[in-house]
């Protein structure tokens, strides 16, 4: 192990110094037994992101930056998230389609271009054999190696330890049945919240009457609402997503776009409002 540190670190000084920072924005955990464990965090730039996926994916869970989970589906290595009025996407995922094994000699091989550093752990601390290109870093821990590389890079590595692999088979399954756990219980949290805030009472103020009263002539695009009602697309989104919970509009995904429209109780909520008005103002 030492004299594979020592190599490693020979090559980062004979190469340019001009090397990046560590980026926190995507790691790769690699298991000894081939599992990789993805983790992205991306800001939210759009209402509906779609986030290329560097393996099939397994476990996938997408997490905003209050903890909660949003809504996904994965079509053809594109996960597609609605991330709504969120900030922030934390994405995780395992795959074993970044690695194969050749008798001994495992590789780990990322043909994907990304314009950041990727961190790469591995788990167990494997000897380094083989390497496409310069780590921009590396770090050593007591039963990890990490690198941080540019892509795309392959790695070759292999265990001196027999006993890594079957230890780390051993504990996997575990570590799934957590994490399964886990997002069960985020997701349950999620869905009373919702429900709480489903009962209470509903203040609707003139920028909620707005939305509703001009979707009351009929539904519309997101984006169409957005124009005639000059409001922001996150706040436009954070209110319709809001009046959606309490369900005075339903939203309605189309290949063009979601489209909004009221609903029978959102109608009574506008004239519920304008019989207030009209009382008020006699």
């Amino acid at each position: 192990m030492k004299g594979t540190l020592a190599w490693l670190t020979c090559i980062i000084l004979m190469s340019s110094l001009n090397a990046a920072a560590q980026y926190q924005g995507m790691s790769i955990t690699v298991y000894p037994d081939g599992w990789c464990k993805i983790e992205e965090m991306l800001n939210v730039s759009d209402v509906i992101m779609e986030i290329p996926l560097i393996g099939e994916p397994s476990y996938v869970t997408v997490l905003d930056e209050d903890g909660l989970p949003l809504n996904y589906t994965v079509e053809n290595l594109t996960l597609i998230v609605d991330a709504g009025a969120s900030t922030l996407l934390n994405i995780t995922y395992d795959t074993q389609s970044l690695t194969f094994k050749q008798g001994l000699v495992w590789s780990l091989n990322l043909t994907e271009n990304f314009s950041s550093p990727i961190e790469v752990r591995f788990i167990g601390a494997p000897d380094i054999v083989g390497i496409s290109n310069t780590p921009l870093s590396i770090k050593e821990g007591p039963d990890y190696l990490e690198l941080v590389m540019s892509a795309p890079f392959y790695i070759e590595y292999v265990y001196t330890s027999p006993s890594v692999e079957g230890k780390q088979k051993e504990g996997l399954p575990y570590l799934y049945i957590l994490s399964l756990i886990i997002a069960l219980v985020v997701a349950s949290l999620w869905w009373l919240n919702t429900k709480r805030r489903a009962k209470s009472p509903i203040y609707l103020d003139s920028v909620d009457l707005s939305i509703l009263s001009s979707l009351s002539g009929g539904e519309k695009s997101l984006s169409g609402l957005r124009r005639e009602l000059s409001i922001p697309k996150t706040t436009l989104w954070r209110r319709a997503r809001r009046l959606e919970e309490n369900g005075l509009l339903e939203v309605r995904k189309t290949p063009t776009g979601n489209v909004l429209r009221i609903t029978k109780k959102g109608r009574n909520a506008v004239k519920e409002e304008e019989r207030k008005k009209d009382e008020n103002s006699i």
